[in-house]
């Protein structure tokens, strides 16, 4: 069960900091 949940919630971790970088990286370029 825990396995099951850890690779989603790792996923999740990853996209939001992809998001933040990206939001960050216009912000800075505009």
């Amino acid at each position: 069960a825990t396995r099951n949940l850890a690779a989603p919630a790792a996923a999740v971790a990853a996209a939001r900091w992809a998001v933040l970088f990206m939001i960050m990286t216009f912000m800075l370029l505009s």
